[in-house]
């Protein structure tokens, strides 16, 4: 459970267990009408990072969501995206002004790392410069969002916590959205699929995607048989942990059945090669005995055993 005071004192709480961001991924899919909408992306390599949601527009703007789940994840994203954040800042518009008497916020370590590279542009204004390459190897500014966004559970975090170069919406339990924060306009320039290389990016994320339904179509009959095994175990009063401890066993006493096994098949040879011998010492002494009237009597004798032990058995349970 996380609890955030609002800028007008009041106390606001979210259960986060409530949140993932494949739940959240799916709520922001309702950000704009499905009718106004060209592209709705869920973890795609679009920029130079992985974007968590991405909505383009039929108008041609592209909208970016980074979602986060908890406080830590949220403070986590400017210690390691620190170049991602200093291009979204270069980017802003009047970003003198926006940057004013932000010292001390979680996203200015991302803004006053030091600078790296001379073919470049800035973000961020004052002591909190920082000079970052906003140049790909053909020349041209890097591609960015043109609006770019925090999505977090409904107050996880304040307005006055999210950087000027971005926006911030609540998504509550029930998955319904609200823009605490409109994110200013990085840029106004429109990118074709061409120029974003989306056809293949699609055709590699599909890939991506079939790869992860077999493997959920694997787990779901794995879970299946598994169900399957635990009902029947229920009729004899067996759980599946004890039918596993049993395979278990089973396994780990492999070797001894398989070394009884054998030593059982020489034993048996041994005893079949001792009854020819004494049938020859026999036929020595005796010519004419009659050793299959032998086997039928004992085949007899056999079987009255056997429905002797069996009576017996029948006997004790009763």
């Amino acid at each position: 459970m996380g609890t955030r005071g609002s800028k007008n004192g009041a106390r606001r709480s979210v259960d986060l267990s409530l949140f993932s961001e494949t739940k959240m991924q799916g709520w922001l899919s309702s950000y704009f009408s499905d009718s106004a909408v060209k592209y709705d992306i869920d973890g795609l390599y679009v920029f130079s990072w992985e974007s968590d949601k991405l909505i383009e527009t039929r108008s041609g703007y592209i909208y970016e969501f980074e979602i986060k789940v908890s406080r830590a994840d949220y403070k986590n994203d400017f210690k390691h995206k620190q170049e991602k954040h200093a291009l979204l800042g270069s980017y802003v518009k009047n970003e003198r002004t926006l940057f004013d008497d932000v010292d001390g916020k979680p996203w200015m370590t991302a803004l006053s790392a030091p600078a790296t590279d001379e073919s470049a542009g800035y973000g961020g204004s004052g002591n909190a410069l920082r000079r970052v390459n906003v140049w790909d190897r053909s020349g041209r500014k890097k591609k960015l969002p043109n609006y770019f966004f925090y999505a977090v559970p409904e107050g996880m975090i304040d307005e006055d916590e999210v950087p000027p170069y971005a926006g911030l919406v609540y998504v509550n339990q029930y998955g319904s959205i609200t823009t605490v924060k409109k994110a200013p306009q990085l840029h106004d320039e429109k990118y074709s699929d061409v120029q974003l290389n989306l056809s293949e990016k699609f055709y590699y994320n599909m890939l991506t995607a079939k790869e992860t339904a077999r493997n959920w179509q694997r787990d779901y009959e794995y879970a299946q048989k598994r169900l399957e095994h635990e009902l029947a175990a229920k009729k004899h009063d067996r759980t599946w942990e004890q039918m596993e401890a049993d395979l278990k066993k089973a396994l780990e006493d492999k070797d001894y059945y398989t070394e009884r096994y054998y030593k059982d098949e020489v034993d048996l040879c041994l005893q079949r090669m001792d009854i020819r011998l004494l049938k020859r010492e026999l036929l020595k002494l005796i010519p004419d005995f009659d050793f299959a009237a032998l086997e039928r009597e004992a085949e007899v004798r056999s079987g009255i055993l056997h429905k002797e032990k069996v009576v017996n058995k029948e006997t004790k349970e009763e």
